[in-house]
């Protein structure tokens, strides 16, 4: 999680650095078009200052360059700005720099940059005496001298056992970083079921035996391994509630 903490902000930076060299990425990206256009034959067709879109407002562009820059180039990096700065927001570092704690982290790190990255994490999970122990934490794994490959292969349950009895918030917030999700996939799950279930031969139906088929679809495991008997409950019970479909 903290290598890609790390890398997003690597790649908004990027982004952030194209955003201000806007005139040179128009340029590479119009040759590059053109030269696809010679390719496959087709004719890159320029809009004008008079007479482009009709429709929706055109930026303000005295030349061709210029047209493409504030109309694709500029708001395309803007929107991609944004969303990297809205699903990865600053705020929840915090919760990710309790993982600083693990030995193989902390020790390449010099001890102030350590207590920052606690405090941070102390006032997100109101953890009081956190910072307090972060100093002899951090003397006892130096002493330890650990050669770094013992270091990598130490998991983190390893960790929480070392903390026990004398670091209790150390203890706590190792314990909270075992069970912070790597990743979650419960919104691309719902729409793929959702395609699934919602199909143009059931475009109609009520939300409540909507929500009941998505039900059904997602947990099929549990539905099946309950037999046959519990499948013909189902669709008896769904049976019993008769649709009215209107012909007009």
């Amino acid at each position: 999680m903290l290598q890609c903490t790390k890398h997003i902000d690597t790649i908004l930076k990027l982004v952030e650095s194209h955003r201000k060299s806007a005139d040179e990425e128009t340029r590479k990206l119009v040759a590059d078009a053109s030269e696809l256009c010679k390719v496959l034959d087709i004719t890159l067709k320029i809009p004008r200052v008079a007479g482009r879109q009709q429709h929706r407002s055109n930026p303000p562009a005295t030349t061709d360059l210029d047209f493409w820059k504030r109309s694709i180039v500029i708001p395309y990096r803007n929107s991609l700005i944004t969303s990297l700065k809205t699903r990865f927001p600053q705020e929840n570092l915090p919760a990710f720099s309790l993982f600083v704690l693990h030995p193989q982290r902390m020790l390449g790190l010099p001890l102030e940059e350590v207590r920052n990255k606690m405090k941070s994490a102390a006032d997100f999970y109101n953890l009081d005496t956190l910072q307090d122990e972060v100093e002899l934490w951090y003397s006892l794994w130096r002493n330890k001298d650990l050669p770094l490959p013992e270091l990598e292969k130490l998991e983190l349950a390893e960790v929480v056992k070392e903390a026990a009895t004398f670091f209790p918030s150390i203890e706590e917030a190792l314990t909270i970083a075992l069970t912070l999700p790597c990743t979650t996939s419960s919104v691309e799950r719902s729409f793929s079921t959702l395609r699934r279930v919602k199909t143009w031969l059931r475009s109609t139906m009520g939300q409540e035996r909507l929500r009941r088929l998505c039900l059904l679809s997602s947990h099929r495991e549990m539905v099946s391994s309950r037999g046959m008997d519990f499948e013909k409950d189902v669709l008896n019970r769904f049976a019993e509630n008769p649709r009215r479909l209107s012909l007009l």
